[in-house]
């Protein structure tokens, strides 16, 4: 699942008061999705190598 946060503040922390999540949307993803997520933050860590990322 992708989980994207309400953006504004004073709706965010309403959401948290009241118990609730304060996502303002979501969708499932793919696996190649997921893959191409995965292999984007390795990138930005500096961390991609040639093996397998769902290892």
């Amino acid at each position: 699942m992708h989980y994207q946060n309400l953006t504004e503040i004073d709706d965010y922390t309403a959401a948290i008061k009241s118990g609730e999540m304060p996502t303002k949307r979501s969708f499932r993803t793919t696996e190649e999705q997921r893959m191409i997520r995965e292999f984007i933050l390795r990138m930005k860590l500096g961390r991609v190598d040639a093996s397998p990322l769902w290892l």
